[in-house]
């Protein structure tokens, strides 16, 4: 069972659309609207299918003084990925996107969101190389 701000994971290489609140089964209010909801109204109509492109979105953070990455004094990074298949990306709301998404890494690692930066994927790269 996915909560509120949760990836509820993939159907058919497409996003599951269940992120549900009290577990009761009913997509949440956010992936109502999400077009990456397989009951979005977008989906009912096959013509507008072969308009669309496949996107991915990356971002890449800085996560400082989280336990899982050794406590306090210590930097960690991590980064999330969300595939959209659209036609156009004005409906993409990135900063909230970024904001939820800082939201839920900070949830997860138990820091203020203060603790979790954005940086650049080269910065990200250079940063979790194996030696």
């Amino acid at each position: 069972m996915a909560h509120e701000y949760e990836h509820p994971g993939y159907e058919e290489d497409l996003c599951a659309g269940l992120r549900t609140l009290n577990g009761d089964g009913e997509p949440c209010g956010k992936c109502k609207n999400c077009y990456l909801y397989y009951g979005h109204p977008m989906w009912n109509n096959e013509g507008d299918m072969q308009k669309k492109i496949d996107v991915t979105i990356s971002l890449f953070y800085e996560v400082r003084d989280a336990e899982i990455f050794g406590g306090k004094g210590e930097v960690g990074y991590s980064q999330s990925s969300i595939d959209l298949h659209t036609e156009n990306l004005t409906s993409f709301k990135l900063q909230e996107y970024a904001q939820d998404q800082i939201a839920g890494i900070a949830k997860f690692c138990k820091v203020p969101q203060e603790n979790i930066r954005i940086i650049k994927r080269q910065e990200y790269e250079e940063n979790t190389e194996e030696d």
